[in-house]
C-alpha cells in the first residue's frame, strides 16, 4: 500500500491541491489563479500519462524531458514575473538559456527518447532553487517578514526551493551509489524522490488555505498575492 501511494503521489497530490484551489479560486488574484490552474492541471495530467505508461511498462522517458522544459519555463515565469517582478528579458534570457542546454543535452547526452532527463532535471531544478532562495531574500528586506505565515506565495514558493533541494540531492545520491555500484541503495533513493513531490504539494495546500485569513496590507513594496 505504502509503495503505492509513494509510486503515484506525484498524480494524486496535484489532484488533490487541484480540488482544493477550486474551492478557493474565487480568493485568489486573476493571474496567480490562472498560473496555479494550469501548473496544477497539467502536473496532475502529465504524471497521470506517466504513472500508466510505466505502470503498463510503456517507455515514458522522452515525456520528462518535456515535463522538465515545461516545469522550468512555468515556474520561472511565475516567480520572476509575477512574484518578483522582473523585466520580461530576465525571463528570456533564463527560459532561453535552459532551453539550448536541453537541446545540447539531448543531442549529446540523454538522448530524447531512450534516456532520463537527469541533466536537465538538476539545471531546472537549481535554477528554481537560486530563483526562490532570491525571494526569500527579499522578502526577508520587506515589511512582510513580520508575517510571512500568512502569505499564500511564501508556501508556494517554499514548496520549489523544499522539492527542488531535496530531489537534485536525491538525484546526485543515485548517481554516486550507481557509480559506486550499489544498486539497492541507488533504488531506495530514487523511491524517496516520490516524498518530495507529497512536500511539495503540501507545501501549496497550505498556501491555499491561507487565501481564508488574508495578510494584513503592508507598506513594503515587495510583491505578494492577494
Amino acid at each position: 500500500m505504502l509503495k503505492h501511494l509513494l509510486r503515484f503521489s506525484d498524480t494524486y497530490m496535484p489532484l488533490l491541491t487541484l480540488i482544493i484551489y477550486l474551492f478557493q479560486r474565487k480568493k485568489i488574484g486573476d493571474y496567480h489563479k490562472w498560473f496555479l490552474f494550469f501548473y496544477l492541471l497539467f502536473n496532475t495530467v502529465i504524471y497521470g500519462i506517466c504513472g500508466y505508461m510505466g505502470y503498463h511498462y510503456i517507455s515514458n522517458l522522452y515525456l520528462y524531458h518535456i515535463i522538465h522544459w515545461a516545469e522550468l519555463v512555468s515556474v520561472t515565469y511565475y516567480l520572476l514575473i509575477l512574484i518578483l517582478r522582473k523585466k520580461q528579458s530576465v525571463f528570456y534570457f533564463v527560459a532561453g538559456g535552459y532551453t539550448i542546454f536541453e537541446l545540447i543535452n539531448i543531442a549529446l547526452w540523454e538522448p530524447f527518447f531512450t534516456a532520463f532527463n537527469g541533466n536537465g532535471v538538476t539545471v531546472g531544478n537549481l535554477t528554481i532553487l537560486l530563483l526562490s532562495m532570491y525571494y526569500m531574500l527579499q522578502l526577508s528586506k520587506s515589511d512582510d517578514i513580520l508575517h510571512f505565515q500568512r502569505l499564500p506565495v511564501f508556501w508556494f514558493v517554499s514548496a520549489f526551493l523544499v522539492s527542488c533541494a531535496l530531489s537534485t540531492l536525491a538525484l546526485i545520491s543515485y548517481k554516486v551509489y550507481m557509480l559506486l555500484g550499489i544498486p539497492d541503495q541507488a533504488r531506495f533513493v530514487w523511491r524517496l524522490m516520490n516524498v518530495t513531490y507529497i512536500l511539495k504539494f503540501a507545501f501549496f495546500i497550505v498556501g491555499l488555505s491561507c487565501y481564508n485569513r488574508p495578510p494584513r496590507r503592508s507598506s513594503s513594496q515587495h510583491p505578494s498575492l492577494s
